[in-house]
């Protein structure tokens, strides 16, 4: 149930960029929310060199639901039907094949290295032991929900959010070229991979760069070193408070993405994408 296309040579530019992320695994279901996760993670793949995954996970508690004497299943429509482990195992079949064909589609229109998975167990746990150092786990802000855009922040993603310390991706909506770049930075050493992957999305967004840095030694050492950026670069002073906050009042517009190395869950909160180092 995988497929693998050979990615054609990246321009030099690409492969002169030292990136933090090597891998990229996408958390896939069939969510219309998926496709919009694929989509940009394929496109920050590509943008980085990285090869692609996707990762359909089994729920074992469905599984288990299954085996109850009571389980039964309602249709929309087809009204109530039995519903057995083989029934569910079967349908999940299904909706892995259907998953894995969309998926290779958007995934072969970057030209990507792609492989696609399918693991039981448990949805949360199974999707960080996937994640890891240099592998950039990518899944929907609110889940598989019948709403467009819920209230709260969906069970799997807070999970993730709270318990994985390697590189993360939540998004509700796909990122667009000129859509606003945000880096959160306090321009440490051990953070300039993380303002390198700003640059980088940057260009391959046509975005224009806002940087958000906590002291003024680190403002004054990153105006230097993005003076030759052909980006548009503004800078912004972070204060002590709530970070998603001055994050809106900088006003830059809305979607995009911001990227940080603080697991500030009011990131996660933003109507934009967030990339956690």
């Amino acid at each position: 149930m995988s497929e693998d296309t050979r990615p054609e040579s990246q321009p030099e530019s690409q492969t002169q960029f030292s990136s933090p992320i090597r891998r990229v695994v996408v958390a896939l279901d069939a969510s219309p929310c998926s496709r919009v996760v694929l989509r940009s993670a394929a496109r920050i793949s590509a943008a980085l060199g990285a090869p692609l995954e996707g990762l359909f996970v089994e729920d074992v508690r469905l599984l288990d639901l299954a085996e109850l004497p009571i389980a039964t299943e309602l249709r929309q429509p087809g009204g109530i039907r039995s519903f057995d482990r083989d029934v569910a195992e079967r349908e999940l079949r299904v909706v892995a094949q259907t998953v894995n064909r969309w998926a290779g589609q958007i995934a072969g229109e970057y030209n990507l290295a792609w492989h696609f998975r399918v693991i039981r167990g448990g949805i949360a746990s199974t999707l960080m032991e996937a994640g890891g150092e240099g592998t950039l786990l990518s899944l929907g802000r609110f889940g598989n929900s019948i709403y467009s855009r819920p209230s709260r922040m969906g069970s799997v993603a807070q999970r993730v959010l709270g318990e994985h310390s390697a590189p993360l991706l939540l998004l509700h909506q796909e990122i667009r070229p000129g859509q606003p770049i945000r880096l959160v930075t306090s321009g440490a050493a051990d953070e300039l991979p993380l303002v390198a992957l700003a640059v980088r999305l940057a260009q391959v967004y046509t975005s224009p760069l806002a940087v958000f840095a906590d002291n003024p030694s680190a403002e004054a050492f990153l105006r230097v070193a993005l003076d030759e950026s052909p980006l548009p670069v503004s800078f912004h002073r972070l204060r002590s408070g709530d970070l998603s906050r001055q994050i809106l009042a900088a006003g830059q517009g809305t979607g995009g993405l911001v990227l940080s190395h603080r697991r500030d869950h009011s990131l996660a909160e933003l109507d934009c994408a967030v990339i956690l180092l």
